[in-house]
């Protein structure tokens, strides 16, 4: 079965065989290592991401064995919407503290009595919101299993519309200033210099550490404590169970696949059908985030070779990067590494990024932060190409937009309201709940209201 990342471009990139690194590949290994480590951080400080749209007539589906019910989405009626509760803790269960799942689902678009179930899955990250990428995937994910299949997926725990929401900034515009204040244009991950190499590694320490106390300021250590991989999988069975289905059919991608492998090794019994696509080494996740960094950025270099050479081969014309169909790859990968240096020592100033940001700086980073984000997307390579091309004329704007630098869509981060409120203005119709939960959780219950 061909990989479904490769279908819908998302995932880690494919591994590859390591050659002997060189130094840019080891700040290649060093970037990869530092976007893991912002990937588990954006499960306490990602933003809260809402579609938009009308509501149409509400509907609802209630399924045979089914302890939820389903309520049109308020975004797109085409999808179902529910909230469940699961404990907060489930070695100390109490009806004060709860987890409150944001779930979404695609439903079968079989006669009910074609239907043979549901098939859950899971985008990744951490931190990765299933409820938004199902808005994408759902009809493809639906249309590889001939539509015998509810399609479902959900915020885990800390994540999007699933409360208590681990958040560590009250708004966008303090999400998006705390970013920007620790750019980490100061980083320098080059080890020929070993007191310029252990500075920054303290100054990403002491970032990381200022976030962690962030979040237990603004959540708490008990409802921390709670987001654990071992506890989303046994929400994960809970889920099974209330959507009326025997076994699990799971189809995980990336940290998915951790996932999924928590959940089969502690509910064998249960996992009827499991799908791990894009695995992560699941060991060093649980016992070194550093190893794992490290381990899977190896692989990040040949992906990294492969932008190169399919460059190369395209030629003048289909790969900007290409003036000339003389460049071999080594050239190429020299030119790229050059302009890294130079970004280093003389950043480019971006006055009106595309993206909607503010007024910014463009240096080494924000380069190898768009390398490694296009090495995820083949698609995305030619703009990336372009890019790099038009950096080194001394114009940043679309390397800017790649890498994100100056953070985006100021003129709603002015508005500076909370996540609450975005979702209300979304129309997601939601009451909030006062009650022990949230005195115990120091987060919001909330649920879906008739419109």
């Amino acid at each position: 079965m061909r990989s479904l990342e490769k279908r819908l471009d998302t995932g880690a990139p494919p591994k590859r065989t390591l050659r002997v690194a060189s130094r840019p590949r080891i700040v290649l290994v060093i970037a990869f290592l530092l976007a893991s480590l912002w990937n588990w951080g954006t499960i306490f400080s990602s933003p809260l991401r809402l579609a938009v749209s009308p509501y149409s007539q509400r509907s609802t589906i209630i399924r045979e064995n089914a302890t939820i019910q389903w309520t049109a989405c308020p975004d797109n009626s085409t999808f179902y919407c529910s909230f469940f509760a699961v404990p907060l803790d489930y070695e100390a269960p109490s009806a004060e503290d709860n987890v409150v799942i944001a779930m979404r689902m695609f439903p079968a678009t079989v006669p009910t009595s074609e239907r043979l179930g549901s098939i859950f899955t899971n985008p990744g990250g951490p931190g990765g919101s299933g409820h938004e990428r199902l808005l994408t995937t759902g009809p493809l994910l639906s249309e590889i299993f001939e539509g015998r299949f509810d399609i479902v997926s959900w915020d885990p725990r800390g994540v999007n519309m699933t409360t208590p929401r681990v958040s560590c900034h009250a708004t966008n515009l303090q999400r998006e200033l705390y970013s920007l204040a620790h750019d980490s244009g100061d980083l320098d991950f080059n080890d020929a210099d070993i007191a310029t190499l252990n500075k920054s590694l303290l100054v990403t320490s002491s970032r990381a550490e200022l976030l962690t106390e962030l979040c237990l300021d603004a959540v708490g250590d008990k409802v921390l404590r709670s987001v654990t991989t071992v506890h989303v999988a046994r929400d994960l069975d809970e889920m099974r169970k209330a959507v009326g289905d025997g076994g699990l059919h799971y189809w995980g991608f990336s940290y998915g696949t951790t996932l999924g492998a928590t959940y089969v090794a502690m509910f064998p019994e249960h996992s009827e059908r499991v799908v791990l696509d894009g695995v992560v080494y699941a060991p060093e996740q649980y016992t070194s985030l550093l190893e794992h960094g490290l381990s899977a950025g190896k692989y990040t270099n040949g992906v990294f070779d492969g932008f190169i050479s399919n460059c190369v081969s395209a030629g003048p014309g289909r790969c900007a990067l290409m003036t000339s169909a003389d460049i071999t790859a080594a050239q190429l990968s020299s030119r790229i590494w050059t302009l890294a240096s130079r970004l280093k020592t003389t950043p480019l100033p971006v006055m009106h990024p595309s993206n909607g940001g503010v007024p910014s700086i463009l240096h080494r980073g924000h380069l190898l932060s768009a390398i490694f984000s296009a090495l995820y997307r083949p698609k995305s390579w030619a703009a990336l190409a372009e890019a790099i091309v038009h950096a080194e004329m001394g114009n940043g704007t679309a390397l800017a937009e790649l890498s994100g630098a100056g953070g985006s869509n100021w003129e709603e981060h002015r508005r500076n309201i909370t996540d609450a409120q975005r979702a209300e203005e979304a129309g997601w119709g939601f009451e909030r709940e006062m009650g022990p939960s949230e005195a115990g959780m120091g987060g919001f219950v909330w649920r879906c209201s008739a419109v």
